[in-house]
């Protein structure tokens, strides 16, 4: 009778190489024609994406965020290393059916490396706010139990 041993080259291998840094000792794979795309975004930014940066980049949560961040073959619009958490902005160019279809599959492609995902409209961003803020606390609040050895920087009170 034939024994199921499973061989150690069997065994599943985590999607980035260990000891390379971020969660779980990991960088995310990015294409590094993306870098110029990445950074000129940074500076052609919506008024919805840079209100809510002045929230994040000041450590209001606790946490360090990076904006225009490429990851796999995309661009996400705030990214949260320790936490896996990434948060998008969509304008009116999200609108479309085509683009909807292709933010989905976009996500479920960046889902599969272990990230987590809110996503605003830009009219929640300007008109919304208390509720965008609120949102972005609860997610935190329910990642930090999954991952609780993220390092959360001293926040800033209101």
């Amino acid at each position: 009778m034939k024994q199921n041993k499973q061989n150690k080259n069997d065994a599943p291998t985590p999607p980035f190489p260990k000891g390379a840094g971020g969660i779980h000792g990991r960088y995310l794979p990015y294409n590094k024609n993306l870098k110029q795309l990445s950074r000129n975004l940074r500076n052609d930014s919506t008024l919805a994406e840079i209100i809510l940066w002045k929230e994040l980049r000041v450590a209001k949560f606790g946490y360090t965020f990076n904006r225009q961040k490429p990851i796999l073959n995309y661009i996400v619009d705030f990214y949260c290393k320790p936490l896996n958490l990434v948060i998008e902005v969509d304008g009116i160019t999200h609108w479309d059916e085509d683009q909807i279809k292709k933010d989905k599959i976009r996500q479920m492609e960046l889902e599969k490396l272990g990230l987590h995902f809110i996503r605003f409209d830009d009219n929640d961003v300007l008109k919304d706010w208390e509720n965008v803020i609120r949102t972005i606390e609860i997610t935190i609040e329910e990642l930090e139990e999954i991952y609780p050895v993220a390092k959360r920087r001293k926040k800033i009170e209101k």
